[in-house]
């Protein structure tokens, strides 16, 4: 990504960093207030979201205690947000090269890129078409955020572990989760 930055003609990027995170004892969860990384020139990325089943174990000196506790991890939802400032127009001027330098076209080729592979990548999810359309939107109409949040259908959430090693699982993993899209 810095790579693409650069060669876009971004030389210097100035912005912040903020992680921010609480864990209750009492609910066994995490909360992931927020993790963000912002800048002037393009915008910023957001997440936030919740583990569950995350007891004091998690925390213990003894290796194997924690390895185990971390193993037993959910992960119940977690929220994607992009609010854009330059980042869309400097990334479209770097991956695509039309025949002629229209702008507008250059945003259309990379809003049908991005919304095609968000609907092959998540295909199996009965969200992958109101997801590739509203990536599509946003890049296209030129609109300043996308929020998208990933919710587990069930309780307590999806395994980490599921999630980490869904592999050849990825579409048994899409089926259980909801995920809603939102541009403005």
């Amino acid at each position: 990504m810095l790579a693409a930055l650069r060669s876009a003609g971004l030389a210097r990027i100035d912005g912040t960093f903020r992680l921010a995170a609480e864990w209750s004892e009492r609910q066994n969860t995490i909360s992931l207030l927020e993790a963000s990384v912002t800048t002037r020139d393009v915008g910023g990325v957001f997440l936030a979201g919740e583990v569950a089943k995350a007891g004091k174990a998690l925390y213990s000196t003894d290796p194997a205690e924690a390895q185990a506790a971390l193993s037993g991890l959910t992960i119940r939802f977690v929220t994607a947000s992009i609010r854009d400032s330059g980042l869309r127009d400097l990334l479209a001027a770097s991956i695509i090269k039309p025949d002629n330098d229209d702008p507008g076209e250059r945003l259309a080729v990379l809003a049908r890129i991005v919304a095609q592979t968000a609907f092959g990548t998540l295909y199996p999810s009965d969200d992958a078409g109101a997801v590739g359309a509203a990536l599509k939107r946003f890049i296209a109409e030129g609109l300043k955020s996308i929020d998208v949040t990933v919710q587990a259908k069930t309780q307590p959430g999806i395994d980490l572990i599921d999630l980490l090693d869904s592999g050849g699982n990825l579409p048994d993993v899409l089926q259980r989760l909801r995920i809603d899209v939102e541009v403005n």
